[in-house]
């Protein structure tokens, strides 16, 4: 038994996902996600949700609870801004900038924060979220050749 016990613990071990991937660190305004992604020259993940939202429950109970997801939105300054009160003046400034045409809406910039990469508008499975964050901040590459989007006067 005691030969069994160390391979029986590897075949176990092969077929699990990483469990120690940490949360997505969300930091909560714009110009915090702009002084981050400047510093640490990242791209920008803008999540865009509200309490009411279906959508927003399902991302974040599902795709962002995902260790792929997780574990790829470190390469990203990640951006939460809640929409819960949509009339609320700060939101609605956001909103604008963001051209924010429903919640939940997910765009991804580059460094700058003006230019768009890929936007987002519906729950995403973790599966396509994880290729979306892979491929996004890689200009012309997978996700069909997209293309910058947008460029945002800010």
């Amino acid at each position: 038994m005691r030969r069994l016990l160390p391979l029986l613990v590897l075949v176990v071990a092969c077929g699990k996902k990483p469990v120690n991937v940490t949360a997505i660190e969300w930091v909560g305004t714009v110009e915090t996600a702009e002084a981050r992604a400047k510093a640490e020259h990242k791209p920008v993940v803008v999540f865009i949700g509200a309490e009411w939202d279906t959508g927003t429950k399902e991302l974040e109970h599902v795709s962002f609870a995902d260790a792929d997801v997780r574990a790829l939105a470190q390469r990203y300054v990640t951006l939460r801004l809640d929409g819960t009160d949509d009339e609320n003046e700060a939101f609605r400034k956001n909103a604008d900038r963001f051209k924010v045409v429903g919640i939940p809406t997910m765009i991804i910039f580059a460094s700058d924060l003006r230019t768009e990469l890929y936007r987002i508008n519906e729950y995403t499975p973790p599966e396509k979220l994880a290729g979306i964050l892979m491929y996004a901040d890689k200009p012309g590459v997978g996700l069909g050749g997209m293309q910058a989007r947008a460029s945002y006067e800010g």
